[in-house]
This record gives C-alpha cells, sequence and structure tokens, in this order.
C-alpha cells in the first residue's frame, strides 16, 4: 500500500497525538505540516483533503472528552478549530449542504435498475427508500411548519 492511500487503521500507538490538545482552543488553526507528518502523505496528495478532515474530527472528539465542544472545518489545507461566532455562521450552510446531498443520493437510488436485483434486495432497497423519503418528507414538512412559524412570529413583533 502506498502512502498515499486513506487507510481506516489508526496510526500507530506513539503517533496517538498529533496536536497538543491541552493547548488548543477556539479559533486555533492546524498547519498542512501537521496533517501530511501525522498521516504520513504530501500536501499535493489526492488524499490530503480527507485526511485533514480525519484531523479534525479527531480533535472534535478528544476536545469533547476533555468538555470543550468544538466544529472543526479546513480552509487552505489549515484545520482550523471554529470560534462560535464561525460556527453559527457555517451550521446552517454544512447542514443544507448534508440536506441536499442526501436528497440527491434518494433521487439516485430511485434509478437503480431493479431487474439487476433478486427478491430479497428489492425488498431492502424498497423498505431503504421509503424511510429515506419518509425522513425528507418530514423534515421538508417541519422547514415549512418552522418558516411559517417564523413570519408569524415576526408579525407578532411587528405589531406589537
Amino acid at each position: 500500500m502506498t502512502t498515499d492511500q486513506p487507510t481506516h487503521d489508526q496510526p500507530p500507538a506513539a503517533e496517538r497525538w498529533p496536536v497538543d490538545y491541552d493547548s488548543l482552543k477556539k479559533g486555533d488553526s492546524i498547519p498542512p505540516r501537521v496533517v501530511c507528518e501525522y498521516f504520513k502523505t504530501s500536501q499535493s496528495s489526492r488524499h490530503y483533503s480527507l485526511f485533514a478532515m480525519r484531523l479534525g474530527e479527531m480533535i472534535e472528539r478528544e476536545l469533547e472528552a476533555r468538555g470543550l465542544h468544538v466544529l472543526t472545518c479546513t480552509q487552505n489545507d489549515f484545520v482550523h478549530i471554529l470560534t462560535d461566532e464561525e460556527a453559527a455562521e457555517s451550521v446552517e450552510v454544512n447542514f443544507n449542504r448534508c440536506f441536499s446531498r442526501a436528497r440527491k443520493i434518494h433521487a439516485k437510488a430511485r434509478t437503480i435498475d431493479r431487474a439487476q436485483l433478486d427478491a430479497a434486495q428489492n425488498a431492502r432497497l424498497d423498505r431503504a427508500l421509503m424511510i429515506q423519503g419518509a425522513k425528507l418528507l418530514a423534515a421538508r414538512d417541519a422547514e415549512v411548519r418552522a418558516i411559517e412559524e417564523a413570519k408569524i412570529e415576526e408579525q407578532k413583533k411587528l405589531g406589537s
């Protein structure tokens, strides 16, 4: 296996801590050098962004265990620990991006050639599509209700 490919194994125990978690705080950025050293890759690797995201997830989990709730993102190849203000701005964008992706995946799943599936696979696909559809519909209905309630609240404030 080349060092350019992502693995699901944990790095060696001696390298478990790529950063000093005790000194990390919201607003800090981890330079690309740390990602490259820890995952034995280069910044030009096609897998670099996956490694950077993985390091961000590791930082989130470790800081969560230490009682500090943070969100991370990658910006210009740096792993950035978002401040509360940055996190507040990014939450809606990231949620909508993921939700949009879920809708696209559901739509693509509906185009699967069922003639190629056996009966059990067809049944599992039907069940999965039905559950996904119900979740997407419930989320859309909840969004519509929330928007309507926000409009009503806004009108009440303007009327007061």
